[in-house]
């Protein structure tokens, strides 16, 4: 990857009810969406659909998110997370 040109940074806006703010806030502070796809290996449209919780990354993505990141996986990805608590909770009560 060559040097990347400087881009005008807009403020960022992030609603209340956001799923992954903190995937968001470091994915616009590494670059754009293009940007970071390119990085991961991935599409540009898939780092938007990950960001805007459409999509869930496969685990070797998600890891590769957290080192891009600097971040634990549970900081990025906060609803997976949830969901993991959730199951694991209703199956241990049921057994």
């Amino acid at each position: 990857m060559g040097m990347r040109k400087e881009r005008k940074l807009r403020p960022l806006k992030i609603p209340p009810n956001h799923k992954r703010p903190v995937f968001k806030v470091c994915r616009y502070s590494v670059g754009s969406q293009r940007y970071v796809g390119d990085v991961m290996g991935v599409t540009e449209n898939s780092v938007r659909q990950t960001e805007n919780s459409c999509m869930n990354p496969n685990l070797l993505d998600a890891f590769k998110y957290a080192v891009l990141f600097d971040r634990p996986l549970e900081e990025l990805f906060p609803d997976l997370m949830q969901q993991a608590r959730e199951f694991m909770n209703k199956n241990i009560k049921s057994n």
